[in-house]
C-alpha cells in the first residue's frame, strides 16, 4: 500500500537489531532491543534501542577545554553516510531517528528508533519503548483515569514521582517498575494492548 512504511519480517528485523546492537555495545553501557522487535511481532517497522551512553571527557577548542562527549554520538558520526545509513531525520540527545540498511526483501530502509536514557529513567524508558503503544500508555495513565499507574504518581521524562511529595521513585530494572504498575512481570510477547 502506497505510503506504508516497509515491513520486515520478523528474522530480518531481529538480524538488523542485533547487528545494530553490536555496533553500539563498545559505546554503551546498556543497550537492549525494544518495540516490536523484542514483543517478537510477525513483521516490524522499525527497530527500537534503548541505550544509556557511556560519556567520557574530550579536548575540544583552542584552549583544549574538556566537554563530555556520549559514545552514542561516535556511532551515528561514524555511520552516517556509509552505504547502510542515512542522514538522521531526527537528532536530538535522547531520540534519534535514522534511516538504516536494507535488510528486507523490497531494499527500503527501515527506521531506527534510538532511545538514548540515563541510569534513572532506564526502567521506566524500557517498558515504555517496548510497548506497544497502547500498553505503553496505560503504564503512565493514573488508575483512575483507566490505566495501570497507581494514583498519586505521574511519569515524566522517565521518571516517576509522587504527584503530593514530588519524591521520585527509583526503579533499577525494567521488572521492578513493571510489579509497581502492575503488579508482576509481563513478558514482552505477551504485552497487549488492554492488558490488565
Amino acid at each position: 500500500m502506497a505510503g506504508e512504511p516497509n515491513r520486515l519480517t520478523l528474522y530480518a528485523a531481529h538480524r538488523a537489531a542485533t547487528t545494530l546492537l553490536e555496533q553500539f555495545r563498545p559505546f554503551t553501557e546498556r543497550v537492549v532491543i525494544a518495540g516490536s522487535v523484542r514483543r517478537e511481532e510477525a513483521t516490524c517497522k522499525d527497530v527500537e534501542l534503548v541505550v544509556i551512553s557511556k560519556m567520557s571527557l574530550v579536548a575540544r577548542g583552542l584552549y583544549e577545554e574538556m566537554e563530555p562527549y556520549s559514545g552514542v554520538e561516535e556511532v551515528v558520526r561514524r555511520n552516517i553516510g556509509n552505504r547502510l545509513w542515512g542522514v538522521p531525520v531526527k537528532n536530538g540527545p535522547k531520540y534519534k531517528q535514522i534511516p538504516v540498511g536494507r535488510y528486507s526483501k523490497g531494499g527500503d530502509p527501515f527506521m531506527l528508533d534510538l532511545f538514548v536514557v540515563s541510569r534513572e529513567t532506564w526502567a521506566v524508558q524500557l517498558a515504555i519503548r517496548t510497548g506497544p503503544w497502547r500498553f505503553s500508555k496505560s503504564l503512565v495513565t493514573p488508575r483512575a483515569k483507566g490505566g495501570l499507574l497507581p494514583d498519586g504518581y505521574a511519569v515524566k521524562g522517565g521518571y516517576v514521582a509522587n504527584t503530593k511529595t514530588g519524591e521520585v521513585m527509583k526503579f533499577d530494572e525494567e521488572k521492578d517498575f513493571l510489579e509497581f504498575t502492575i503488579g508482576r512481570w509481563v513478558d514482552p510477547r505477551e504485552r497487549k494492548d488492554g492488558l490488565r
